[in-house]
């Protein structure tokens, strides 16, 4: 029986990018405390910007640019 290369037995380039990869992205899919607050506190923000943001205005048929902006 032929003895396997040692080069078969190293992973390439191409695989070890996967691997670090697929850790990588596993590790995004865990959060510790600090950055589930971190993400609360961010759509908190956004959802006070939302409420408080300015308000749409009815802009009358035929107005011009320069009336809108004023």
């Amino acid at each position: 029986m032929p003895e396997p290369s040692r080069e078969a037995a190293v992973p390439t380039e191409e695989e070890r990018d996967a691997e670090l990869e697929k850790a990588l992205s596993d590790l995004h899919l865990v959060k510790d405390d600090r950055e589930i607050a971190g993400l609360r506190k961010a759509v908190d923000s956004m959802v006070c910007g939302f409420d408080e943001g300015p308000r749409p205005r009815t802009i009358p048929v035929g107005a011009t640019e320069a009336a809108v902006r004023s």
